[in-house]
């Protein structure tokens, strides 16, 4: 008799991840997962997004970070802007990193780097905070490839832009089967950076991709499908029409 029961499909989506994240989840950390933040740790500031198990998005905003020169600034000050960062973060039952690869390397670049890498740390081990007695992590690194796969996110060699699917996302034409309030929506629209705007559609997009793979169980590069068939119908629409 073949075993339907939850774990076992749990497995199977922790499967289709594996290879993206780091460290190991386990089935029973899944099954006892409530709500998914994606943090972006920037030079200036902190964007997330927080999103329940059935896809509802709980916030979506961003957190200034405190003073300026940030990469000069030493241990203690990052540590601050960390227990900044974690007081204005909604709890969460596992928080996203997503890792990224830069060819850009200058040496002013290489100190912004080493801020954010040390911020992360910073927030990492606060997140952490009770590793040691439950044996648990609750921040997982996801490699950037995980993203550009799922959205098809690649133009060439160039990661390009999510806004595409954000757009697509809010007409209600993709079928992801996220719910988002008007609220959410308004603060992204009036963004006036595309910098910052951009970070929004990562949190969203790299929140949205786990929980469309861990709790759907679609397989990485199938949510980008629907979005694929919709515009062909479009462009065949068109075609006709003309």
């Amino acid at each position: 008799m073949e075993d339907n029961s939850p774990s076992k499909e749990l497995i199977k989506n922790e499967d289709t991840l594996r290879q993206f994240i780091t460290p190991e989840l386990t089935p029973s950390f899944i099954e006892s997962i409530s709500t998914v933040t994606s943090m972006e740790v920037c030079i200036d500031s902190v964007c997330y997004l927080t999103m329940s198990r059935d896809m509802h998005v709980v916030e979506w905003n961003h957190i200034n970070l405190q003073g300026s020169n940030q990469q000069k600034q030493v241990p203690s000050q990052i540590l601050d802007q960390a227990y900044h960062v974690l007081d204005h973060l909604p709890k969460s039952s596992i928080v996203l990193m997503e890792n990224r690869i830069t060819r850009k390397i200058t040496p002013l670049y290489l100190q912004y780097i080493f801020f954010i890498g040390r911020l992360q740390m910073a927030l990492q081990t606060l997140i952490n905070e009770d590793l040691r007695t439950s044996g648990q992590h609750k921040v997982f690194h996801i490699k950037d490839s995980f993203l550009i796969k799922t959205f098809d996110l690649r133009v060439g060699s160039e990661r390009v832009s999510g806004q595409n699917i954000m757009r697509d996302v809010q007409n209600d034409q993709s079928s992801q089967n996220v719910s988002v309030a008007s609220k959410f929506w308004h603060r992204y629209n009036r963004l006036e950076s595309d910098i910052l705007r951009e970070r929004y559609a990562s949190c969203f997009l790299l929140s949205l991709a786990f929980c469309q793979n861990i709790f759907l169980n679609k397989p990485v590069g199938k949510q980008i499908n629907s979005l694929r068939e919709i515009e062909n119908r479009q462009l065949s629409d068109l075609a006709e029409s003309t």
